[in-house]
């Protein structure tokens, strides 16, 4: 995984100062930040939290590992994702194009984050909803 960032941002160039999520579990994640340095033609994530950035994937895995984060060994193919929830394609899927098998046990997680998603496109794409405003407050809508 340490060249998947490289590809994933020849991929999706329009990845650059776009957020991914480290799934640890279904509830536990971590918010990194695609940035690409024109100078040095290289992408990095940048961690949201440290606000280190990381030459790959698997170097920021190891550093979130070392701040007990979690233990053991994770797959940044399985586990990193483009949206703040996992039931999204992860990373693993965009780079090889093959259907992964879910990291997780349960493939059909419901967290408010993929339901603000499904409610703003509802809103965006139905006149019927046009005149009703999202609004999000420490874990409510």
């Amino acid at each position: 995984s340490d060249k998947a960032l490289q590809q994933l941002y020849r991929l999706c160039p329009d990845l650059n100062d776009q957020s991914v999520w480290f799934f640890l579990t279904l509830k536990k994640s971590a918010e990194g930040r695609i940035l690409y340095e024109k100078s040095e033609k290289c992408a990095y994530v940048y961690d949201v939290i440290t606000q280190k950035r990381f030459s790959s994937f698997s170097a920021w895995i190891k550093a979130l590992n070392g701040k007990h984060f979690f233990k053991g060994k994770k797959s940044a193919l399985a586990t990193i994702f483009l949206k703040s929830n996992c039931n999204e394609a992860n990373i693993g899927q965009i780079i090889n194009r093959e259907n992964y098998t879910s990291y997780f046990k349960s493939t059909e997680i419901i967290t408010l984050p993929s339901i603000k998603d499904i409610l703003t496109t509802m809103i965006r794409d139905d006149a019927e909803f046009a005149s009703i405003t999202l609004v999000e407050s420490e874990g409510f809508l």
